[in-house]
C-alpha cells in the first residue's frame, strides 16, 4: 500500500496536466507552479464512464467542474425554444461556474458520446484550498468576479447553458485581465528554474500589495480573520441573479 503522501504526489503528477488546459490553471502555474499542482492534488478525482452513461448519477449533485482527458460528452439544453447540441471533446472543459457559484445552477446531463476519461476538480475542495492561498487571491477575486458578471450576462434566458460555459478565448482574456498584474511581476521578477526564487516571491508579493489597495469595495469587506492575522477577501452577491461563493485569503502586506 502506497503511503497517502506518495498517492498525493502521483495525484499531482497525473493531473496537472489535463487541468493546465484551462488558462486560470496555466496562469497559476507560471506564476507558481506549486498553486496548481496543489490543486490538482488536493481537488481532482479521475472518473470513466461509459458510452451513453452520465457523468452525474441520478440525484448526484453536479457539483465538480469536468476535463475530458479521452472521449468526449454531449450536453443537451433548450435556447429560444431551439434544442442546443454541444459536444466537450478532449481537452475541453465544463461547468465550471461550481469553482464559483454560491447556488449551483441548474444542469442537464453530461452524457458520454463514447467511454470517456475524465477528471473531476470539485468545487467544495476548491475553495477550501483557495483560502490558503496567499499571493494569488487577489487575482482569484478578480477572477472570480468577472466569471459571474459574464455568466449572469449569458445565462439569462437558459440558466442550463451556464454549464458549457466555456470559450476558451474568453476565459483566457478573463484570466489575463485578473492577473494581469502577477504576469508583469513574474516576468520582470522570475527567478532560474521552474519556480520563482525567494527573492522573486518577495518582489511579486510586494508588487500585489501595491495593488491590492485599488481593490473595489465591493470585492472587499470586513470579515473574520481566516487562521492568525489573516483578512480575507469575501466575494459579494453584487452581480444580479448569481452569487459568489468563494472566500480568499488576503495577500501579504
Amino acid at each position: 500500500v502506497l503511503p497517502e503522501s506518495l498517492k498525493c504526489e502521483l495525484r499531482g503528477q497525473a493531473f496537472l496536466p489535463t487541468i493546465s488546459v484551462h488558462p486560470l490553471f496555466h496562469i497559476l502555474s507560471a506564476i507558481d507552479g506549486q498553486v496548481s499542482r496543489m490543486a490538482a492534488q488536493r481537488c481532482s478525482c479521475e472518473k470513466h464512464v461509459t458510452t451513453g452513461g452520465h457523468v452525474f448519477g441520478s440525484g448526484e449533485v453536479s457539483c465538480s467542474m469536468i476535463f475530458v482527458v479521452a472521449g468526449s460528452l454531449c450536453y443537451n439544453y433548450t435556447l429560444n425554444k431551439t434544442s442546443m447540441n454541444d459536444i466537450i471533446e478532449e481537452g475541453h472543459w465544463a461547468n465550471e461556474s461550481v469553482l464559483w457559484l454560491a447556488q449551483i445552477p441548474p444542469v442537464n446531463p453530461f452524457v458520454a458520446e463514447v467511454d470517456s476519461d475524465l477528471v473531476l476538480v470539485s468545487g467544495a475542495e476548491f475553495r477550501k484550498f483557495a483560502a490558503t492561498i496567499h499571493n494569488e487571491s487577489l487575482g482569484l477575486v478578480k477572477y472570480a468576479e468577472a466569471f459571474v458578471k459574464d455568466f449572469d450576462e449569458l445565462v439569462t434566458a437558459c440558466p442550463e447553458r451556464g454549464a458549457v460555459f466555456n470559450d476558451t478565448l474568453c476565459v483566457k482574456e478573463r484570466a489575463d485581465k485578473a492577473f494581469a498584474v502577477y504576469l508583469n511581476a513574474v516576468r520582470q521578477s522570475f527567478g532560474h528554474g521552474s519556480f520563482m526564487s525567494k527573492q522573486s516571491h518577495r518582489r511579486l508579493s510586494d508588487r500585489i500589495s501595491e495593488t491590492s489597495g485599488n481593490a473595489s469595495e465591493e470585492s472587499r469587506i470586513s470579515s473574520p480573520v481566516l487562521g492568525e492575522g489573516r483578512q480575507v477577501f469575501w466575494a459579494t452577491g453584487a452581480f444580479g441573479t448569481w452569487h459568489l461563493a468563494s472566500i480568499f485569503p488576503r495577500p501579504p502586506q
